[in-house]
Parts: structure tokens; sequence; C-alpha cells
């Protein structure tokens, strides 16, 4: 608890960098207050194990929140990103989208809804044309030396 009131503090006064930022810091703050909860549950001490999963639900909620609404922002700039010219950091969209692909089907498949393996195979397919549409994109700017190249600065 000590920890994620530090980590909120921190983060509140502004003192952390955009680019520190991460999803990580998920852990100590909301999976420290889970894990506190089962500690406190082995001891038989019910009422503290009921208050450290309580700060753990809630610390979950804010920072889900947090984090659905920096997916709204990115769904935002959508429409920019497709504007711009295909590069190397392109990559950066691969990872995301892999572990979305990948929590999808295993999630599927842990709930077992109707109709749960097309579903998952139609999510693996989409994921992995867009891993390769970059992957192709990449080859065809590599390959003719496009692709990473510098311009000249320009003098006029």
């Amino acid at each position: 608890m000590l920890l994620a009131a530090v980590l909120v503090a921190h983060w509140l006064e502004g003192s952390l960098e955009r680019d520190e930022l991460h999803t990580g810091y998920f852990l100590p703050v909301v999976a420290g207050s889970f894990i506190t909860s089962i500690g406190f549950t082995s001891i038989g001490d019910h009422r503290a194990a009921v208050a450290a999963f309580g700060a753990g639900i809630y610390f979950w909620l804010t920072l889900g929140g947090v984090m659905l609404l920096m997916v709204l922002v990115q769904l935002v700039y959508l429409p920019g990103y497709l504007h711009v010219p295909f590069s190397l950091q392109h990559w950066t969209f691969t990872f995301p989208l892999a572990v979305l692909g990948n929590d999808g089907v295993r999630w599927a498949g842990a709930l077992r809804f109707s109709g749960w393996r097309p579903a998952a195979w139609v999510l693996l397919t989409v994921v992995t044309v867009l891993v390769g549409a970059i992957a192709l994109r990449t080859l065809g700017g590599v390959l003719p030396g496009r692709l990473g190249a510098r311009r000249a600065p320009s003098t006029g």
C-alpha cells in the first residue's frame, strides 16, 4: 500500500516524463495489493485481506480507466497515423498487435463462448495480415535502399 501511495504521489507531482509511463506500473500498484491480500488471508487476518483486496480493485479500476482513456486518445489520432509515410517505426505497432491477438485467442479459448473458434481464427488472421503487411512494406523499402536512407539537407 505504501509503495502504491508513493507511486501515485510521484505521478501526481508531474515529475514523471511521458516516455517513462508504461503498463509496468500496474504491477506494484495493483498486483501488490492483491498479493498482500493473499498474504493476509494465509495468516487468517480477514479484515486486512479484504482491505488490501479493496485497494487493489480501486487501483485496478483507476489505472484501467486511465489506460482506457489513453486508448481512446490513440483512436482519435488514428486517421493521422494512416497518413504517415511508411518507416521502420511502424514496427512498434506489431508488438501490441501480437499481444492483442495472443490474448484474444487465449481468452476466446478459455471462455469457450458460442463461435469462439471462428472468432479466434479471424483475430489471428487479421493480426497476421497486418504484421505481414508491415514486413512486406519493410522489405519493399529496404531492398531498393529507400527505407532509412537519409536525405541531404536542403540549402535553399
